[in-house]
């Protein structure tokens, strides 16, 4: 993974955050693709994890942490994409159930970014904007996202895909 995304390595060899992405990655796959093209991150339904070449150290290792705790809701997602398939969930309902995942993945990567990421890059005197930005949006309530336009997320990308994939 460091040797293809060299903007991830950290100066000091640190155990704490090259353990834990070591473990990560006994379980699931480093995919050296890029993610979609508007997206830093993703994981595949293939057990891989993507992150987007070019960003600095901490959005990095942000976006593959927030990944590592987004893909274990492989199977639920898969479930609703059969649900919807088989038009037993409505657009809104599709939109609300995959943002609900996601927000359920961030609340355990905004412990882990509060108790151990942030700590880590301000001992550092790296920046920690990147990893605020994720605390910051995935702490408000899952149900204000929805008040949202459908320009923004979760509207542009699952409304999207509902539209494209699912041929409503």
């Amino acid at each position: 993974m460091l040797s293809d995304r060299p903007e991830m390595m950290l100066d000091d060899s640190s155990e704490i955050i090259t353990d834990k992405a070591e473990k990560i990655l006994e379980i699931h796959r480093w995919d050296s693709a890029s993610p979609e093209e508007h997206k830093r991150s993703e994981f595949t339904f293939d057990n891989s994890i993507r992150v987007r070449k070019g960003m600095d150290c901490s959005e990095a290792w942000t976006v593959f942490f927030y990944e590592s705790y987004n893909i274990e809701n492989t199977d639920e997602f898969k479930n609703l994409y059969k649900r919807a398939i088989r038009g037993e969930m409505t657009r809104e309902e599709w939109v609300f159930e995959n943002a609900k995942l996601e927000h359920a993945a961030a609340d355990k990567f905004i412990i882990f970014a509060e108790d151990t990421l942030i700590p880590y890059f301000r001992s550092r005197g790296m920046k920690t904007d990147h990893i605020n930005d994720y605390v910051s949006f995935f702490s408000l309530p899952v149900e204000s996202w929805m008040m949202n336009d459908e320009s923004s997320y979760p509207w542009n990308y699952w409304g999207k895909y509902y539209d494209t994939y699912m041929g409503k």
